[in-house]
């Protein structure tokens, strides 16, 4: 009788494999990955697709800071970002440039000029500047990088472009990381200066 009854388990078992399946096989070895929501290419040329643990995304825009919903969000191309210390090296020398010391000033000049295209956003709010002296030379130093740097790729610094259906923003995406969940790495969070495009499930193809 003890016998009879483990035969029959055992062909219970055998006709009903899911009694010892995975109950969530999804992204396990050998079975073809599900779909994500989201794309990212990398600055190295590589893909990931993942899912965005972010609710919205803050941009500061020439005109002020906005606030965009990640449901609203087809697309972000990411600029170049600033290092930390190329945002303080800038300052700095912005700073020494308002002041009155001719020598200090020569001083920020060669610290911009020494940034290179990261001097570029820079350059440009001191290319509107009130003292003509500043805005000539600011000037001067942004056709001397347009002649080394193709303008495309400098209008790339410090400067991401969001796309929504009704809109293309330009600003820059205030975030150094988003956090992410991805099918072989589990939760991630990943530089913003690490990536290059951003597309979502709701980019229109």
């Amino acid at each position: 009788m003890y016998r009879l009854f483990c035969f029959s388990a055992f062909g219970v078992l055998l006709a009903s494999p899911r009694a010892f399946a995975d109950p969530m096989p999804r992204n396990r070895p050998g079975i073809p990955i599900r779909a994500e929501a989201t794309e990212v290419r990398l600055v190295d040329g590589s893909h990931l697709h993942l899912t965005l643990r972010e609710d919205r995304v803050d941009v500061t825009t020439p005109y002020g800071k906005l606030t965009i919903k990640l449901a609203d969000i087809q697309q972000i191309e990411f600029g170049t970002r600033l290092s930390p210390e190329a945002v303080s090296k800038a300052a700095g020398a912005i700073a020494l440039l308002e002041g009155g010391d001719d020598k200090k000033r020569d001083e920020a000049w060669k610290t911009l000029a020494d940034l290179k295209e990261m001097a570029y956003p820079a350059l440009l709010r001191l290319e509107r500047h009130s003292d003509k002296n500043i805005s000539t030379k600011a000037r001067a130093s942004l056709a001397d990088l347009r002649k080394m740097i193709p303008e495309a790729k400098l209008r790339k610094i410090d400067r991401d472009v969001i796309h929504t259906e009704h809109s293309r923003i330009v600003g820059r995406v205030e975030s150094l990381e988003f956090k992410t969940t991805t099918p072989h790495f589990g939760d991630l969070k990943l530089r913003l200066s690490d990536l290059a495009v951003l597309r979502t499930g709701n980019s229109i193809e």
